[in-house]
């Protein structure tokens, strides 16, 4: 099947049965099909397998009695995900966490911080729409409660016969744009239940505010003046307005639904480099703006 897809494409699966003899043939009857998480990726009947949002599931095929399983990856071209390790200067832990490095398991940079006592904590500040939070699932992890913007989202206990790591056990998505907190809290005690708790790192989803072939023009010059538009930010950003830009400097702020804009007070004669950047709803600025130079006229 296929190893990665983007949200809403779909690929098939195959499933070749070995005869004795070493020869395969494909099989299309009397299979069963399931997704360990369909919302991620789901799977039809068929073997049909359809992104649904990112993240990682695995789909297993089942026939007489025996299975097969392969890992499926989705990807969201509209988010940007940002990997945030468990050593990050804005992890923030509250309590006697202890450092594990050069673990065997597959954790995210192969190191992580847990915890051994009821009710330490760790933060972590981020701006976007959505996290993700991977720990370890084992036997011996124990319960947590996942808040975000302190407001409890759930409590999840990663238990698993076989240890896996980088394993993502809580999502939120469909934040509002802007500055959110999570924050993971330890429910139980080394010493009493022989479980831990983990924070091996967080992956921040932020929208794509400036889609591929994003530009701005300068449309006319003047003495002391420049006509800018500019192509829209992606719909699903959240943007409230725009900012431009000559060399650096603010110069206008306009409405979401402006494409263009008047900017005066400029120098005769002199090439300056124009930036548009979106504005989110919290008042922050986007980094990756279109940019465009333009002269204006010598009188």
């Amino acid at each position: 099947g296929p190893a990665s897809l983007d949200v809403g494409a779909s690929g098939g699966t195959v499933v070749t049965a070995i005869g004795a003899d070493g020869s395969g043939s494909i099989v299309t009857n009397g299979v069963r099909y399931s997704s360990s998480d369909p919302t991620v990726a789901t799977v039809d009947e068929h073997g049909q397998v359809t992104g649904v949002r990112w993240g990682s599931a695995t789909i297993t095929a089942t026939l007489d009695g025996r299975a097969g399983a392969y890992p499926v990856a989705v990807t969201d071209p509209s988010v940007v995900l940002t990997y945030v390790n468990d050593d990050d200067p804005g992890m923030v832990y509250q309590g006697v966490w202890g450092a594990d490095s050069n673990r065997p398991f597959g954790d995210y940079l192969g190191d992580l911080h847990y915890s051994i006592t009821a009710g330490e904590s760790v933060s972590y500040t981020f701006t976007g729409t959505g996290i993700g939070y991977l720990t370890e699932k084992y036997t011996d992890m124990g319960p947590v409660e996942v808040y975000i913007d302190d407001v409890l989202a759930a409590t999840v206990e990663p238990l698993a016969s076989t240890r896996s790591a980088q394993q993502m056990v809580f999502r939120a998505d469909g934040l509002p744009m802007g500055t959110h907190t999570i924050r993971v809290v330890n429910l139980t005690s080394y010493e009493q239940t022989r479980k831990i708790a983990i924070m091996d790192a967080v992956i921040v989803e932020t929208p794509v505010v400036w889609p591929a072939g994003s530009a701005v023009e300068v449309t006319k010059t003047a003495a002391k003046k420049a006509d800018l538009r500019w192509s829209a930010a992606a719909a699903t950003a959240a943007v409230v307005g725009y900012a431009v830009f000559a060399d650096g400097v603010e110069v206008a702020r306009v409405p979401s639904s402006a494409r263009s804009v008047t900017v005066g007070g400029l120098d005769k004669g002199k090439t300056y480099t124009f930036t548009v950047q979106a504005i989110h709803a919290d008042g922050s600025l986007t980094a990756d703006g279109p940019s465009t130079q333009g002269t204006t006229k010598g009188r």
